[in-house]
């Protein structure tokens, strides 16, 4: 059977390699002309020097995987064999499934995931009962973290001060038509949570599905899916970071990308006149949960105002970070 099953981060992320030889999330080439670039952007949240971590295989614990088998109601009968994609990826993999393989879980070291999948949890001949509201859900996924041995710590906040989890929050309804309202109507049977990763007090890029957790929960706060992408990051090399005149030198030599080019599907990069960074972040690139990665890089996001004509336009580029200053142990 295959291992890895969850969809969710199947077209959020990919590889976009730039000339700096630092790769970068997938993005559209930004191509400048001629233009003032202006840093603006405070430099307190810029890091003096980063990591460039290389990936080993997760070593998730006994009790971890003991929980996981109870989330499962699963035993040692119920494990199955690995298909040969699934082995050629991760020879230490395991795999189970129930009797009628409505539930699923999937442990992979060597891409440090954990995938489990209940489709009764969310059975559509089901009615839909007592579904967790937005903050339940926050503190049942703390609870599975627990269970799993991941700290709170381990994951971004919305900001120092407040220490709160910054998460992404889904919910998936079902609709029918209700015979003694005489009408169709629409109920929320799903919520889920996203978490991020952190590590040296730098996020994971995207929300989540690259680098952190995801959990739907279903009707009683049942878990109908569940996905946790934790590589085991070991220090390689570390360098210093680019000065905001080389990032600008970078940016004006064709090396950034636009991550979201459809939210400027006009916005002609030759014919700005001026960009304005006017916010600086660092970022790690993780990788999609069933997508090998040997290193984990970081990366800066600009926030930037391009003036085009008498038009100022938000814009958004990631760049290469590391200088080529390593420091050595």
């Amino acid at each position: 059977m295959k291992l890895f099953f969850l969809t969710w981060s199947a077209v959020l992320l990919s590889l976009f390699v730039v000339r700096a030889g630092e790769p970068l999330p997938k993005g559209q080439a930004f191509q400048p002309v001629h233009f003032e670039i202006v840093w603006a952007a405070p430099t307190n949240k810029q890091p003096t020097a980063l990591w460039i971590y290389k990936n080993v295989p997760q070593e998730f614990s006994a009790r971890a995987i003991s929980n996981l088998l109870a989330l499962g109601s699963f035993t040692m009968r119920d494990a199955k064999k690995l298909s040969d994609e699934d082995r050629s990826i991760d020879k230490n993999g395991l795999a189970f499934a129930s009797e009628d393989e409505k539930r699923y879980l999937g442990i992979s070291p060597a891409l440090g995931l954990i995938s489990y999948q209940d489709q009764k949890a969310d059975d559509m001949m089901k009615p839909v009962k007592n579904v967790p509201s937005d903050a339940k859900v926050e503190k049942l996924a703390l609870k599975l973290l627990d269970q799993l041995g991941i700290p709170r710590s381990d994951f971004a906040t919305k900001s120092e001060k407040s220490g709160n989890l910054l998460s992404f929050k889904n919910k998936m309804t079902r609709g029918y038509f209700d015979q003694k309202k005489k009408k169709f109507v629409r109920e929320v049977d799903e919520r889920g949570i996203f978490l991020i990763r952190r590590i040296d007090g730098v996020n994971f890029a995207g929300i989540g599905v690259a680098g952190g957790f995801h959990a739907d929960f279903a009707s009683y706060g049942k878990v109908a899916q569940l996905e946790l992408v934790w590589r085991n990051l070991q220090p390689y090399q570390r360098y210093e970071t680019a000065s905001p005149e080389q990032i600008m030198a970078w940016v004006k030599e064709g090396k950034a990308v636009m991550p979201y080019p459809l939210m400027n599907p006009d916005l002609n990069p030759g014919e700005i006149s001026k960009l304005t960074i006017n916010d600086f972040s660092p970022l790690y690139k993780g990788a999609l949960a069933d997508e090998p990665q040997e290193f984990t890089f970081p990366f800066a996001k600009l926030d930037c105002v391009a003036s085009v004509g008498k038009t100022n336009v938000n814009l958004q580029l990631y760049c290469p970070i590391l200088s080529t200053n390593r420091i050595k142990p």
